[in-house]
């Protein structure tokens, strides 16, 4: 027995904040949700694309962690839900519970590399944190629990950057990375656990 199946193999590319919009009403098909890592979170499918993100955004935790959709239009329900199979497979995304074999060992590998960008974010922003003592500018150093004194005349000519927009950007920035793989670790613990 031969079957024969034709699928689009160019998906349309959604960014997050088009997802709701009216003229995804219609779409019917297959859609892969991304994170901003290139992460693949969910893989699933649809006959009206604006309805089915509206679920996801009451029903699904990592709503959030969205940072775009590829989606792979085809009506014919056979065909979607094959490519959908081989999607889940194929990509192994996070969050998919149905036609998987493989999520526990994906989510121990997820977590690990979340821990060990979120201990080197961490030590990167306590690393940028500085002091002003009312005559120089130190910095709190995470390995040493004082600052050395050597350290001082370095870091004071180092003034200027600190107080650029550029150094308190570049601190921000961090800062809200640290905040986004913390709350992704949290949802996918909670799913690695339930």
């Amino acid at each position: 027995m031969k079957i024969d199946i034709t699928i689009n193999t160019e998906p349309t590319e959604i960014r997050k904040e088009d997802l709701l919009n009216i003229n995804n009403a219609g779409i019917n098909g297959v859609y892969v949700m991304w994170d901003v890592d290139g992460s693949c979170l969910y893989v699933g499918k649809t006959n009206n694309l604006r309805s089915r993100m509206y679920g996801h955004r009451r029903e699904s935790d990592f709503y959030s962690l969205i940072e775009y959709l590829d989606v792979y239009k085809n009506s014919n329900e056979f065909q979607k839900d094959v490519l959908e199979t081989y999607l889940i497979n194929d990509l192994r995304p996070l969050f998919n519970i149905a036609k998987t074999f493989y999520k526990q060992e994906e989510y121990e590998m997820t977590l690990s590399d979340i821990n060990e960008e979120i201990d080197e974010l961490k030590s990167e922003i306590k690393m940028m944190s500085w002091e002003y003592d009312g005559e120089h500018y130190l910095e709190i150093d995470p390995f040493d629990e004082y600052t050395l004194p050597e350290y001082v005349d370095e870091y004071e000519r180092d003034a200027d950057y600190i107080n650029t927009g550029e150094y308190v950007v570049v601190l921000e920035d961090k800062k809200q990375r640290l905040d986004y793989l913390q709350k992704k670790k949290r949802i996918v613990s909670l799913r690695k656990s339930g």
